[in-house]
């Protein structure tokens, strides 16, 4: 247990504070009467303890919870009894919330910009395209993927000035959305907005063309939480400046590197030319798959969201023609090994981006450690392999 990481560890602990003997079984790959015995060492070695009988005070419920009072504060707490025909019964509640949530905007410069490149016509611009990020961390791993994003600037410095659309969930966001989180998930979100402005700014370092950023369900979860507990902040727009404090803009410095944001979501949308659009996702009749899409559109579409790899394609008659349209996913530039929160564990994701040139797209898969791209494998190089600082 001493390679795993802070993610696998917790998870175990988590088991074995629970008595979750079969998944400790599953994740260990023992039968569940080792599973017991190795829950019964692993409680006396790491001091882990559970509350034991009913749970009647706070200080019994907190315990439990094996929460971290000086990390959480309690927004509420309530504390009922009543007589049922089996007995007593008490229940014992507690709202709590994060006590540090302090952020602030991040500025970058980018020490040598290139002049901007002469237009082209749309039918011979170049698109990379940069599906789901979701950029964050639990303790001091990154969510995100370090080595797609290396192999992202690569593809990019590929072409002459690019443009490149960022499909939606730059962000994970975790804390700021309406699902319960884990302790490793705390008090990170500075140090992912530090990361994401280093991340983006590798971008325009590599290219003079258009960055177009798509407002995903995960980046929109700040503006819901802004909206919803402190309004009065929500359109505030500090002396001297544009934005709004908590916008996009604001919290990643965009203007400053000459991102163009689309949103909020799911409005945001970008025309990669007159016959091809990018967003992030809405939820259709029927999900959100490229067999459906391609089906009711009359326009190819490229989406994120789904974090799977899939295209579908059908070919519409005109009066001067046929004319093809092609609905793809490019699948996820987070990490796919379970450490980013979702509905299960395992999730059927994969890693890649694309390339959208001359009206056709191409999707490059990370398969196997590198990326497989016009017959050539690309690997990480070191280029964005950092851990953005606490500034």
């Amino acid at each position: 247990m001493t390679d795993w990481s802070d993610y696998e560890q917790e998870d175990v602990a988590s088991a074995v504070r629970w008595h979750k003997y079969d998944r400790l079984a599953k994740k260990l790959g023992i039968p569940r009467t080792e599973a017991r015995e190795f829950a019964a060492w692993y409680r006396e070695k790491h001091d882990i303890k559970r509350e034991s009988g009913p749970i009647r005070t706070l200080p019994q419920l907190l315990r439990h919870a094996q929460l971290d009072e000086e990390a959480w504060s309690i927004d509420h707490a309530d504390i009922k009894y009543r007589e049922t025909a089996s007995g007593p019964l008490h229940t014992v509640t507690a709202k709590v919330r994060p006590k540090s949530l302090e952020f602030h905007p991040v500025r970058i410069t980018i020490e040598a910009p290139r002049p901007t490149p002469k237009p082209k016509p749309a039918d011979e611009q170049v698109w990379v395209v940069l599906p789901d990020a979701q950029i964050g961390f639990y303790y001091d791993e990154p969510m995100h993927c370090l080595e797609m994003w290396d192999i992202a600037y690569q593809i990019i410095s590929e072409f002459d000035d690019p443009n490149v659309v960022i499909l939606g969930d730059t962000l994970d966001a975790t804390t700021w959305g309406q699902y319960q989180t884990k302790p490793g998930h705390q008090n990170q979100f500075q140090r992912t907005l530090n990361t994401a402005a280093d991340l983006l700014g590798g971008i325009r370092a590599r290219t003079a063309g258009r960055i177009e950023m798509i407002d995903g369900n995960h980046d929109d979860r700040i503006r819901k939480k802004i909206l919803k507990d402190v309004p009065q902040i929500f359109d505030v727009i500090a002396p001297g400046q544009n934005r709004p404090l908590v916008s996009m803009e604001n919290l990643l410095g965009l203007d400053d590197i000459g991102v163009t944001y689309h949103g909020p979501y799911p409005d945001g949308e970008v025309w990669l030319n007159p016959q091809c659009k990018a967003v992030h996702a809405g939820r259709p009749s029927g999900g959100y798959t490229a067999h459906t899409l391609v089906q009711k559109s009359t326009y190819s579409i490229v989406y994120g969201h789904s974090h799977k790899i899939e295209m579908a394609q059908r070919t519409l008659w005109e009066h001067d023609g046929p004319r093809d349209v092609v609905c793809w996913s490019t699948g996820t530039m987070a990490r796919t090994d379970g450490i980013v929160p979702g509905e299960k564990e395992r999730q059927n994701w994969q890693r890649g981006l694309s390339v959208y040139q001359g009206g056709v797209a191409e999707i490059a898969p990370f398969v196997a450690g590198a990326l497989r791209f016009r017959g050539n494998s690309y690997k990480a190089s070191g280029a964005a392999l950092i851990s953005a600082p606490l500034r």
